[in-house]
């Protein structure tokens, strides 16, 4: 009897470990990686006259540094907000109606609507923003924050051209409507400022 007893016991203990390792695996186990779609209400615009009107800021430059993602949460530990608040190193100031002293070689803080959650594996896109990558060239039309010391490209999605003619199309996912839209504009800003645009080529 107590032979009988002591093996019921052990099977039972041993369920016991293998459903406990099972729900440890579940919670440690890594989650796939996904990318989101975070809908945002934000101002369009029709031409490239309205976008550059709507900015204060024009300039050229590089990504200097890549900022941390930022993420909020609700008391239920849902994510609410992202962001990131990167740098970038200014080329050529083609429109600066700031009081900021704004010049060649500077370092200026851009809010970047886009960020990666660890804790979910997932990287969470504002109205389909994508970041900015190190080495390329960007054109960005920007807003000065009125209460902070950082500037936010013009209506999220069009104020950051990137000056590689084949990389232009950056929105995610790629070939929405959205997409077309902000194309057309921002196409349009290059064209009227084409000859105010430095090359590396000249």
């Amino acid at each position: 009897m107590n032979k009988r007893r002591w093996i019921f016991s052990t099977v039972v203990a041993a369920f016991l470990l293998i459903i406990g390792g099972y729900l440890i695996y579940q919670q440690m186990k890594p989650k796939p990686f996904t990318e989101v779609v975070a809908e945002a209400k934000i101002d369009g615009y029709e031409s490239g006259d309205e976008l550059e009107n709507a900015s204060n800021v024009i300039v050229t430059g590089q990504l200097e540094k890549r900022g941390d993602s930022i993420i909020e949460r609700a008391s239920d530990d849902a994510v609410i907000g992202v962001s990131r608040m990167s740098t970038f190193k200014i080329a050529q100031v083609l429109k600066n109606e700031t009081n900021d002293n704004l010049a060649k070689e500077m370092i200026i803080p851009v809010y970047e609507n886009e960020g990666y959650d660890a804790k979910t594996n997932t990287t969470y896109h504002i109205a389909g923003y994508t970041k900015m990558e190190k080495e390329e060239k960007y054109l960005l039309l920007l807003q000065k924050d009125s209460e902070g010391d950082y500037y936010v490209p013009t209506a999220v999605i069009f104020g950051k051209i990137n000056l590689d003619p084949n990389k232009r199309n950056e929105l995610f996912p790629k070939n929405s409507e959205t997409e077309a839209a902000v194309n057309q504009v921002q196409a349009e800003v290059l064209k009227n400022l084409e000859n105010e645009i430095e090359r590396e080529d000249k």
